[in-house]
């Protein structure tokens, strides 16, 4: 699978088992602060924890790594070359990945217009302090809300008596930085805009900075009816800034928040239980049983497609399952690592039966079939169970050896143009 998709998945599997633990554990909650560092947490880990690559021994090269070409499939006698191998993954990945980089690119190009929206409306608006946080009066029939480090108000609302509780709620978010939270959600939005759960974590921190915003006023004001009631009162017809924390936004919640009791001290504890969740993130999607040495790194192609089908070719017609090993049921991987000099000559050759020893990179294997044992023509056993046999383990060794050193005799354009460093894969099968 494409590597881009596979973390995309993985991205999308570690946001929605964040957010689960969020609606669990947090939603209920009146521990705003410890909210908004899980909502966020739910966001970042998921994307860095797939892109770290961690060992924890050595467990040898991992075949998907390896450098594909095609599948080839010999019984020693006869050959089939199936070029058409994962070609419908490959199809699907060639149709998934363009059509997710243009609507990722349309979410991208909508966060810049709405940013250049915003300043717009600020840059137009009348300035009305100097210090931090800034206040903007506009004439714009928009909400009250900020955009670091800016409070816009609509001049009707700032003209009112009771406009410090609106400014000091947009001066909460400025200071707390929410502005950053929201930039951060559009950027993930628009490349996980299939993830339902991500929607959702930025609903869920919108909403929690109107709480962090909401209960900073409400531990301030004698009368928190009266703010209850502001809320209420702002029009709902204004235009809403997408990028930007609106006064007026997701009132219904808010207000029962507000009135909600606080939720007891002792119950933050509960909140322990994410390092778990997070540990299973961090061993599901970090480690990995690959321990690569630094020569064995994806790199380009060594044999461009039509050299590579007349190695396999080679290869494939030119291998015999060897008698021995057929009969007593040997099967198993060799990778034979080769070391060639410019001109073709081959200059060191080794036979190893574990990927672990690899230090060249892999050509896709050769799949050799065989049968179990010697059948005469109405299907009985010509050879005996108890026929004695005498057997060397290293017998499909010796035979990829044999055929691996003949490919010197192939005329190959890449024998020429410099030093080759790479491994074959036998795969012997028995039917």
């Amino acid at each position: 699978m494409n590597d881009l998709l596979l973390y995309l998945i993985k991205v999308s599997a570690g946001t929605i088992l964040m957010y689960l633990f969020f609606l669990l554990f947090n939603s209920r909650d009146t521990f705003y602060r410890m909210n908004r560092i899980i909502l966020l947490i739910s966001l970042i880990l998921p994307l860095v924890f797939p892109l770290l690559r961690i060992s924890p021994g050595n467990y040898g090269y991992n075949l998907s790594d390896a450098v594909i070409i095609k599948t080839l499939v010999t019984t020693g006698n006869s050959i089939s070359i199936d070029p058409q191998t994962g070609n419908w993954q490959a199809d699907l990945i060639r149709i998934l990945i363009p059509s997710w980089l243009c609507i990722s690119s349309l979410f991208l190009i909508k966060i810049l217009v709405s940013i250049f929206r915003t300043v717009f409306i600020i840059r137009k608006g009348t300035l009305k302090n100097d210090g931090f946080p800034h206040l903007v009066v506009t004439d714009e029939k928009v909400t009250p809300f900020s955009f670091y480090p800016y409070a816009v108000l609509p001049e009707h609302l700032y003209n009112q008596n009771n406009a410090s509780e609106i400014i000091e709620h947009e001066f909460t978010h400025i200071r707390q930085g929410h502005t950053f939270d929201i930039i951060l959600c559009e950027i993930v939005l628009a490349f996980f805009w299939f993830n339902p759960a991500v929607w959702f974590i930025r609903r869920s921190i919108l909403l929690n900075h109107e709480f962090l915003a909401d209960n900073n006023i409400v531990t301030r004001v004698q009368d928190v009816k009266k703010y209850q009631y502001q809320l209420l009162k702002i029009q709902t017809g204004l235009k809403k800034i997408s990028l930007a924390n609106s006064f007026n936004s997701l009132i219904r919640n808010r207000i029962i928040m507000i009135n909600k009791k606080p939720t007891p001290v002792i119950a933050i504890l509960k909140n322990l239980l994410i390092i778990p969740v997070v540990a299973i993130l961090f061993a599901a999607f970090s480690f990995t049983t690959i321990n690569i040495p630094s020569a064995v790194q994806r790199q380009e192609k060594i044999f461009s497609d039509e050299s590579a089908v007349r190695l396999l070719t080679f290869i494939g017609q030119n291998t015999s399952y060897p008698f021995t090993a057929r009969t007593n049921n040997i099967t198993g991987k060799v990778f034979v690592e080769i070391a060639m000099d410019k001109g073709g000559k081959i200059r060191k050759i080794n036979a190893f039966d574990t990927p672990d020893k690899i230090k060249f990179p892999m050509i896709q294997e050769v799949v050799i079939i065989g049968y179990a044992k010697p059948l005469d023509w109405n299907g009985q056993d010509l050879m005996p169970a108890n026929t004695p046999i005498k057997i060397s383990g290293d017998k499909l060794s010796e035979e990829c050896l044999r055929v691996a050193q003949q490919i010197e005799s192939l005329d190959l354009p890449e024998w020429k143009d410099k030093d080759l460093d790479f491994t074959l894969v036998f795969n012997f099968q028995l039917k």
